[in-house]
C-alpha cells in the first residue's frame, strides 16, 4: 500500500512538472513569436521611411535639376539673328543718310580700319573702356556670351586713317542692348579706347526696337 502511495504521488509530480514545463515552453514560444512579429513591424516602419525620405530627395533633385535646365535655357537664348542683322543694316542705311553720314558694316568677314583699329578681329585683345571704366568685349553671333559687352554689329562712317570719324558698337550688357560709340583716334594714358553709351534717342530707340522685334 505503501509503494502504491509512493507510485501515485511520484507520477502526480511527474505530470505537474511536465505541465510546467509545457506552459513555460509555450510562454516563451509566445513571447518569441511576439518579439518576431514586432521587429518585423518596426523593419517594415523602418523600411517605409526610408523609401519615403528617398523618394522627397529624388523629387527635390528632380525639382532643381528642372529649375537648373530652365534658367539655363533662358539665359542661352539667343538674342540675335540674321533677320536682325538685316533689319539694322536698314536702319542704318536711313539713320545715317539722316545725320548726313555713309556708315559700313564690319562683321568676322571684313575689319574695321579706324585708326590704326581692326575689329571684330581684334576686339577681344583690346583694351577697352566705357565711361571711363575698364571693360572686356568679344564679337556674339547671337548676342550671347560671357563678355561685359557682347558685340552682335560694328558700324564706321570712315576707313582708314580719317581723322573725325565715329566708330559705333551694337553690343548686349547684361542682356540689354545697348550702343557704344568711340570718336577716339589717338592714344590715352591708360592704352584704351574708351567708349561711351551713344546720346542719340534715335539710334538707341532704333536698335532696341530691332531686337525687341
Amino acid at each position: 500500500m505503501m509503494k502504491k502511495s509512493y507510485s501515485l504521488i511520484l507520477t502526480v509530480a511527474v505530470v505537474s512538472l511536465l505541465g510546467a514545463c509545457s506552459a513555460k515552453g509555450e510562454q516563451t514560444t509566445k513571447s518569441t513569436s511576439t518579439s518576431t512579429s514586432h521587429s518585423k513591424k518596426v523593419t517594415s516602419v523602418t523600411s517605409s521611411q526610408k523609401q519615403v525620405r528617398k523618394e522627397t530627395t529624388s523629387s527635390v533633385s528632380r525639382t532643381k535639376q528642372q529649375a537648373q535646365s530652365q534658367s539655363q535655357t533662358k539665359q542661352a537664348k539667343a538674342l540675335w539673328d540674321s533677320n536682325k542683322k538685316q533689319d539694322l543694316a536698314t536702319f542704318m542705311s536711313s539713320w545715317g543718310t539722316t545725320m548726313g553720314q555713309t556708315y559700313q558694316s564690319y562683321d568676322l568677314t571684313r575689319d574695321t580700319d579706324y585708326a590704326g583699329i581692326h575689329f571684330p578681329s581684334k576686339l577681344a585683345q583690346t583694351d577697352l573702356a566705357v565711361d571711363d571704366t575698364p571693360v572686356t568685349a568679344a564679337w556674339s553671333t547671337d548676342g550671347t556670351g560671357s563678355a561685359d559687352y557682347n558685340v552682335v554689329a560694328i558700324y564706321c562712317d570712315v576707313d582708314g586713317g580719317t581723322v573725325g570719324g565715329h566708330l559705333y558698337l551694337f553690343t548686349f550688357h547684361n542682356g540689354q542692348p545697348v550702343v557704344l560709340i568711340t570718336s577716339q583716334n589717338r592714344g590715352t594714358p591708360d592704352n584704351r579706347l574708351h567708349f561711351s553709351v551713344t546720346a542719340n534717342t534715335d539710334l538707341k530707340t532704333g536698335f532696341a526696337n530691332i531686337v525687341s522685334g
